[in-house]
């Protein structure tokens, strides 16, 4: 049979999984992610308002 695509017989999705949310809540990626779109909704508020008002 072609394979075109590889083939992974030791994929662990599950352990894999644990670790990408261990490395999240290390870095607090989430709260950062969460904080970064707060500022920069404030900020195309500030930018909108100034547009429309002046």
């Amino acid at each position: 049979m072609d394979k075109r695509f590889p083939q992974y017989d030791e994929l662990d999705l599950p352990k894999v999984a644990e670790e990408v949310l261990k490395q999240w809540e290390t870095e607090d990626t989430f709260g950062k992610s969460l904080e970064r779109y707060r500022v920069t909704g404030i900020l195309i508020r500030q930018v909108l308002t100034f547009a429309i008002f002046g």
